[in-house]
């Protein structure tokens, strides 16, 4: 049975392939300010099912068509000048739009740490793309930090997951 473009059997249950990832930074990732070019690249995961999201390039590319949630954890550390603006941005790269989506947030003094956290969902075509691209006002460096926290891989300071909802 199929009712608004989910797949379920007649009980009414989802029976599609599950998409799921969970990755986080192992190390401190530098970034120039001002830049938008940068993508984060989360380079370990703790789940990769449907192996859709690539530790190398920091880019998830949905397997299936479907409707899929994302949330991010970024940790911006050193912020060299004042910062006016900082950005956790999702950049969406779909068959039928493109888009770039964020969490902003605000620091005013000199090297200063700043935690952004952002969610979303959206209906994604299969090949379709997602990464998260951090941005801060300012002319210095700065780092995403990645260290984990603990030896466990779930308290670390910066993460990005995604899952397909239907």
């Amino acid at each position: 049975m199929s009712q608004a473009g989910l797949i379920t059997s007649s009980n009414g249950v989802f029976v599609g392939s599950p998409v799921t990832f969970q990755a986080y930074l192992t190390s401190p990732q530098s970034c120039a300010g001002g830049s938008t070019g940068v993508t984060v690249i989360f380079d370990t995961t703790t789940s990769n099912v449907g192996s859709g999201y690539d530790t190398s390039t920091g880019v998830f590319t949905a397997p299936t068509t479907g409707f899929y949630g994302f949330t991010t954890t970024v940790f911006f550390n050193n912020l060299t000048t004042p910062v006016g603006n900082t950005e956790a941005i999702l950049g969406y790269t779909g068959s039928v739009q493109s888009l770039r989506l964020f969490q902003q947030g605000s620091a005013s003094y000199v090297g200063i740490s700043l935690i952004l956290t952002g969610s979303w969902t959206m209906p994604m075509t299969a090949g379709d793309t997602v990464k998260i691209q951090p941005f801060a006002d300012g002319a210095g460096n700065y780092q995403l930090l990645g260290d984990p926290e603990s030896s466990s891989a779930f308290n670390t300071t910066s993460t990005f997951s995604g899952w397909r909802i239907a």
